[in-house]
């Protein structure tokens, strides 16, 4: 059984002197200022809370590129899972890993899809995505947690 909320957060700021746990409508890791942000209102908010802290544990600092997001996303979760969840008395589902993991994934997949004939394009730069089949070049926006959005490149 995970440790009661209270003791679960003041645990954690023990373990972690450096990180700053900040109550939040939404998880992040903030490398810059080392700032754990969490939802005590959400469903599992431990676990996520502690995939949060993997982040952190592990270093992260930033992605350039989508393939990289995705293994920093596994990291964390295997992190969290392996090292910090035995801790905490926390057993976190792989079936909840997976349906995160694939949140990022069908994100990644939108950002990808060519807007002008729908095959998948492959990326350039960090928001930029090119298709091998039309040609096309298109830019997406790179917030996360909002639809995808993909124009078209002018010519």
């Amino acid at each position: 059984m995970i440790l009661k909320v209270n003791n679960f957060l003041v645990q954690l700021e023990n373990d972690f002197p450096s990180l700053v746990f900040k109550e939040s409508a939404d998880f992040a890791w903030q490398a810059d200022s080392q700032t754990v942000r969490y939802n005590p209102k959400a469903d599992h908010w431990q676990w996520l809370l502690l995939h949060e802290v993997g982040h952190a544990g592990l270093g992260h600092a930033g992605y350039k590129s989508d393939l990289e997001l995705i293994r920093l996303e596994s990291e964390a979760w295997e992190y969290a899972k392996k090292h910090l969840a035995p801790k905490y008395g926390a057993d976190i589902s792989d079936a909840f890993i997976e349906d995160h993991k694939d949140s990022y994934r069908e994100w990644l997949h939108k950002r990808s899809q060519c807007p002008k004939c729908g095959y998948g394009g492959w990326q350039t730069g960090p928001d930029h995505y090119k298709c091998p089949s039309c040609f096309s070049a298109w830019k997406v926006n790179s917030d996360k947690f909002k639809h995808v959005y993909r124009r078209l490149n002018k010519k």
